[in-house]
């Protein structure tokens, strides 16, 4: 998920050796030295093949963000009511067009957390295949979702 990540000490870019996974950084420290980790991060489908059947009866895409799956939340009164049967669900995203206006938001960590669907980091303009904007939140931020999102029809053949 991340291409080309960057490590500095003290402000000046570092080439660690690669060790098994980890960046290995040999050199004497001394008090106050300052790492900095860069990961740049670039929005992204993963696609796959959908096996609920004997044979695949199609493809569907997630959207990611470096390391995080975003999801369609499920509105929801509480964890003892089911969600709501009129919420639409049947989104499809087709990979040409879904993230052409999509667009990463931040803002502040909520002083009064109001889980699960304040997030300070969502995905905002994912286009359906339809048109439909949507804006989407971390997995982690949802307890209804809907992340799995089926390709419309005319490019499900795709290789």
């Amino acid at each position: 998920w991340c291409v080309r990540p960057a490590v500095a000490v003290n402000g000046k870019c570092v080439s660690p050796t690669a060790d098994n996974g980890f960046a290995l950084l040999d050199r004497t420290w001394r008090a106050g030295d300052r790492v900095e980790l860069n990961f740049p991060m670039t929005l992204r489908l993963e696609g796959g093949l959908d096996h609920a059947g004997e044979k695949p009866a199609g493809r569907w895409n997630s959207v990611c963000h470096g390391p995080l799956l975003y999801a369609l939340g499920v509105p929801e009164k509480d964890e003892n009511t089911p969600a709501d049967p009129s919420f639409r669900t049947d989104y499809r995203l087709d990979p040409k067009t879904a993230l052409v206006s999509a667009k990463v938001v931040r803002k502040p960590m909520p002083a009064k957390w109001k889980w699960p669907f304040d997030a300070p980091v969502r995905i905002a303009g994912v286009t359906a295949a339809d048109g439909s904007q949507l804006t989407l939140i971390p997995y982690g931020c949802t307890r209804l979702r809907m992340t799995m999102f089926p390709e419309p029809a005319a490019s499900a053949g795709r290789p």
